[in-house]
Formats: C-alpha cells, structure tokens, sequence
C-alpha cells in the first residue's frame, strides 16, 4: 500500500483485502487453508503479496475445515478462506467439530454485495449466519464502496481473533466484495482515512492489542474446596484432554501432593508423560473389582474435558464422593457418554495450580494402593487376552502400533471403536507423545484432515488410526497428505462396516446398521501417488511401518481384522479381572 493508500493495480476489495490480511497477521494468524473461488479473489491476491505466511490450498472446503480445526488444537488458531454460496456451507462440520472441542479457528468467508442476494444471482446464499450456534462471534462487512471505515474494520477484526484464542472457539468474518478483483482503476482513499491506515501502518502492531480478558469463571478457590481437599482420606484425579503442558504439570504436581492416583484418559496425554508412578491407563479392566470390594474415593477432582469411559462413570456414580471439577471453560460437562455425574464444585482450570498447593499429611491411601495392584495384573494379563485365538482384533493391532511409536510423534484417534480399545488396552509409558481426537461432536468424518491440520500444527509426525467408513467419509484429505509438511503414518482398520453396532442387540435389524464396503483401498490409496502397506500380523505391522519411518514417507497401511472378537474384547474387558 503507498503513503496515500491508493492501490496502483487493484481496486477498493483489492485494497480491502489486504487490509483484513495484515491486521490477522500481526494478530499472529500466519497459518491459512484457502479454498478458492472468483469471489475471495481480493484475498488470494493479498496472500501472494506475503512471504511470512504459510498458505495450503485444499479445493475441498469440507476437508480444509476439518484441517484447519486439527492445527488449531496447537492453540494457534488458523484462517480460513473461502468463496461465497454453498462452498460456505461446507465448513458447517469441521466448525462444529471444532467448536465442541474448543477449538480456536477463524473463518474468512467472501460474499456477494447486498444487491445481488434477493435476485436469484449465481453462487449466492444467505452466509452471514451460517455458524450463528458454532461460533462465539459473527461479524459482517458489507462490500465496500468508496469508503472502508478502517477503525471499525480494525478493531473487529482484533476483537475477533481475541474472541478465538480467549474462548477456544471458532469466529467467523463474512466479508463482501463486489467486481473488479482483478487489476482495475485505481482507488484513493479522501485524507481522514489515509492518515488513520497511515498511522496504523507506521505502528507494526494491531489497530487494538488485547493483553487478556478475565475468564467466565472466577480465578479464586472458595475455602471449602481447599478444606474438602485437605480433609480426604482417598482421593481421585480423574483427567481428559487438557489444554497445555503446564495444565499437565499441574495435574501431575496436585497428584503428588495429594498421593492419588490419576485415572488418565487415552486423550489426556498424561499416559505417556514422565511422571508415571500415579498415572493408570488400563482401569477400565478392574474398576468393578475395586467397586465389588468397596474400595471407593471420598474425594473426586474432576481435571480436563470430557472423558470417554462409561466405566469410570459407573464407578463414581457408586462412589458418591465429593466431586470437584476443575472445567477448562464455563458451562456444564457433567456428561460421560450419556449419563451424568453429580459436580458439587466447579473451579477454573487454573486452580489445579492452587490446589496442588494444599498441605495434608501425606501418605498412600489404600485407594492408590490397590490401583497399583490391579494395574499390575491388567498389564500381564491383557496381552493374551487381546491376542485371542490368533486372529488379528483391533486392539492387538493397537498395540502393535503402540509398541513401534517413537518419540517425538504425535497420534490421532478416529472416534468411535478405535478410540475405546485405546481407552481400554493401552498402558501407561514414558515417551513424547501427544494424542488427539475428534470428540467434540464426536463425528466420523474429517478425521484424516484433523490429522493432517494436527501434525502441520504440532510440527510433528502423526499416526492416524482410522476405520474404513470413516476414512471413505474423508477420502479426498488422502491428497493432503502428500502435500503434508509432516509425514503421517494411517493404519485403516477395516473391521466389517461398521463393527461398533454389534455392542447393541439389535437382532435382524444389525444387519441393515452394517455397511461392508468392498471398495479397492490399495487402488486408491496409489491414485493418490501414496505408498500402501497391507501386513496380516503384528510382526510384519511393525516391519512396515519401521520402513515407512525411515523413509519419512506418508503411508497407509490397510489391516483387516476380525470386528466380531473385536468387540467382544470390549465387551469382557471390564470383567477381566472379576
């Protein structure tokens, strides 16, 4: 832009456009999925113009939503650029999704001028509500004409990006924008105007800067919790996924001040941090033991969101302890599966901190003791018993891929049954592994493009575990991964169709839930210039994937097995150690 703000190739959008492009770059937004279209021409344009800004190209919006909602599980949100009309609409599912996961994720969606919106013009839609119920802020620009009202324009786009990282939620800037994009008259802006973007220019930084907003919750701790806490005679952290790493040292230091132990969610990361000695992964075998001999918590510290065990939630519910829920955000999450849980205080996440510092005598409850027992029998037990008859299940194979994790990776979890069999087998161990999952909305779909955003976000490379439906849902993320900035490793596990509908009895009508697919995955999979695996036991599983490792290549490793004795794992685990 010149001293007088005229654009010497391009018009008023032109000249908008890169307005709205710097102020989200020195808000830090630097990371773009660009779906494009005639009409976010003006943005395209303002993008090239920049070299310290990382733009992907995915013509899919669908899949670059779901991307973009995976690298901001990094908590730096990405931008998204779209064109107008249903390319728009697209998004719906990968916003939703991120907005359930608390996720941070801005969308820049260009739009057609209010003329054209009532006269059945082409690729023209109502867009400006579109995520009105997942998003915490919608803002609409109207196409500007020969003014751009810079101060307004400024601070709602600071006020947004602020809205996004304070809240962890989705904001969406609906921008219009009306012909020529392409070089044009040029356009100066009258003098009141320039000398505001002059000034702002000179500066380098936002039009607003916001230095943190107080969070819904209140910071302190009533008295009460700190006596209930001081006062417990065993208690229990219960942990989900939680926000950063100094939220995990927190839960790990308030463990140790308490001499609990940590029942740690396969998404909570905390299974594979260094501090193991409290940390229990395979609970979910013999928490009706310990219910059966009345070994119970008085005090419960809920940390973290939501977890996915029913059992946990079984043994709680006939714990009736006191339950204190340290929430990342405010609101209810009383909620494991469908069944609530009785909260008797909610503090902020930040507590954790405070709580860690609480002075009680300590000493080994015989709550902590009897985990570490049956944690020890779980771990020598579990490994035949996923085994079976020899047949590959997929929790053998789980393991197998568990076992060959190196460290400094990352792992995505597909919802659904993979994401329980994990919950379920996988044990505790000291390793640099970071673990997601689309739980939010805890939808299918977009999985591979979470993994893709997430690996990109995290600088790190992923393996995804993802089942047959969900990876035809996402079929068009397998052009992503080649152009990947991280290799990703994806086990497809094809258990039948559709395995997890055998939990419930169904009768007949099981049949009609079951969608076998007999889609050729190896065809695809070299349709997409990726290299295909297809080991048959958990020996050549882990040679394949040594070899893709070292060849830091993204790869698909197709893996059948036997989705019945699957889900009877799940089914009897619990009762493993009766």
């Amino acid at each position: 832009m010149s001293e007088t703000f005229t654009s010497a190739q391009h018009g008023i959008s032109c000249l908008h456009a890169e307005i709205v492009i710097e102020e989200l770059c020195r808000n830090d937004v630097r990371t773009f999925f660009v779906s494009p279209g005639a009409r976010c021409i003006p943005l395209v344009l303002a993008l090239e113009q920049r070299s310290d800004v990382a733009v992907h190209l995915v013509n899919d919006e669908r899949s670059a939503a779901f991307a973009a909602q995976g690298f901001g599980r990094s908590g730096t949100p990405a931008c998204l650029i779209s064109t107008s009309g249903t390319a728009v609409q697209n998004y719906l599912p990968g916003v939703t999704e991120a907005f359930f996961s608390r996720v941070p994720l801005i969308l820049l969606t260009a739009d057609r001028p209010y003329e054209l919106l009532h006269g059945r013009a082409n690729q023209t839609i109502w867009q400006k509500d579109t995520f009105r119920d997942v998003c915490c802020m919608s803002i609409d620009v109207p196409a500007p004409e020969s003014r751009l009202y810079p101060e307004a324009l400024l601070a709602d786009i600071d006020q947004l990006v602020a809205a996004s990282r304070d809240q962890s939620l989705p904001v969406h800037l609906n921008v219009a924008y009306r012909k020529p994009f392409t070089p044009s008259e040029p356009h100066t802006l009258d003098e009141s105007e320039s000398s505001v973007l002059r000034s702002w220019r000179e500066s380098g930084v936002p039009f607003t800067s916001y230095l943190g907003t107080e969070p819904a919750l209140l910071r302190g701790v009533d008295q009460r919790v700190f006596d209930i806490v001081a006062e417990a005679q065993s208690p229990l952290i219960v942990c989900g996924p939680l926000g950063s790493q100094a939220d995990k040292e927190a839960v790990t230091r308030l463990a140790a001040a308490l001499a609990c132990p940590v029942v740690a969610d396969i998404n909570s990361d905390l299974r594979f941090s260094d501090a193991q000695e409290q940390v229990f992964g395979l609970y979910n075998a013999y928490l009706r033991r310990l219910e059966s001999e009345g070994v119970f918590p008085d005090l419960v510290v809920l940390c973290g969101d939501r977890i996915v065990s029913e059992e946990v939630r079984i043994y709680l519910t006939a714990a009736q302890a006191t339950v204190v829920a340290a929430a990342p955000y405010a609101g209810r999450q009383d909620l494991i599966e469908n069944e609530s849980i009785r909260t008797h205080f909610r503090v902020p996440a930040s507590a954790v901190e405070t709580l860690a510092q609480t002075k009680r005598a300590v000493a080994d409850s015989i709550l902590l003791g009897r985990f570490r027992e049956c944690e020890k029998e779980a771990r020598e037990k579990i490994p035949a018993f996923v085994a079976g008859d020899g047949a590959m299940s997929e929790a053998a194979a789980l393991m197998a891929v568990f076992d060959s994790l190196q460290d400094g990776m990352a792992l995505y979890l597909s919802a659904s049954l993979l994401f329980r069999e994990a919950d379920f087998f996988v044990a505790p161990r000291k390793m640099d592994l970071i673990t997601s999952c689309n739980r939010g909305a805890t939808g299918i779909d977009g999985v591979l493009s979470s993994a893709v955003g997430f690996s990109m976000g995290h600088e790190r490379p992923t393996v995804v575990c993802i089942g047959e439906q969900a990876l035809l849902h996402d079929l068009n993320a397998l052009g992503l991964l080649r152009r990947s900035t991280q290799p990703l490793f994806v086990f497809l596990v094809k258990n039948g169709g559709g395995a997890i509908f055998d939990f419930f009895d169904l009768g007949r009508t099981n049949k009609s839930m079951k969608n076998v697919q007999e889609a050729d995955f190896e065809s695809l999979v070299r349709g997409f210039g990726l290299a295909h695996f297809a080991p048959s036991s958990g020996q050549e599983l882990q040679r394949d994937f040594k070899s893709a490792m070292e060849s830091g290549t993204s790869s698909i490793f197709e893996l059948n097995v036997d989705g019945a004795f699957s889900v009877r794992c799940v089914k009897t685990a619990a009762s493993l150690l009766l």
